[in-house]
């Protein structure tokens, strides 16, 4: 049962991971604009309360999942195995 809750906290941790990345923050800096996604911050939260083994694989899944296509990165454009064509600016 303990190996079954390890992978559902994984399966969690990447959501919490695709959630953060989708956080978009504009910070103004002198005369141009940092974007600044919640991504980082959703990195860390996972790696310190999942721990090391278990947050290794929670960003690998997010990892993996963007790498086959889901538009989880901020700003998706391209993938592995498909791109897509889309309207965002750079």
């Amino acid at each position: 049962m303990s190996i079954n809750r390890h992978y559902l906290m994984a399966g969690l941790g990447a959501l919490l991971i695709i959630f953060g990345a989708m956080v978009d923050v504009n910070v103004p800096w002198q005369d141009s604009v940092i974007p600044v996604t919640g991504q980082s911050l959703a990195v860390l939260v996972v790696a310190f309360v999942l721990g090391r083994k278990i947050g290794i694989l929670a960003i690998a899944v997010y990892l993996i999942l963007g790498l086959l296509g889901l538009p989880i990165f901020n700003r998706a454009e391209n993938s592995l195995l498909f791109k897509s064509q889309s309207n965002l600016p750079p």
